[in-house]
């Protein structure tokens, strides 16, 4: 889990991903496949080759709001 800020301009804003993998590799087979991962908030998408599935949401007003601080901290 780690949370990613959306790399449409307009939008910017953050929300988590959470990634699934199997230990062995078995849910793909061992073959990268292109998983896209969609801003919650704006729908702009992005192309990762992974061995993994992503899901993500929408961080609270709260914790979008400790995001902002957090990552606006020198």
């Amino acid at each position: 889990m780690w949370i990613e800020r959306c790399s449409n301009w307009r939008c910017r804003r953050p929300y988590q991903v959470n990634e699934f993998r199997s230990e062995d590799d078995s849910l793909f087979e061992g073959e990268l496949r292109p998983e896209k991962i969609s801003c919650p908030h704006c729908g702009n998408c992005e192309t990762r080759w992974s061995l993994s599935m992503f899901l993500v949401h929408a961080l609270s007003p709260e914790e979008e709001e400790r995001f902002q601080q957090i990552s606006h901290t020198p």
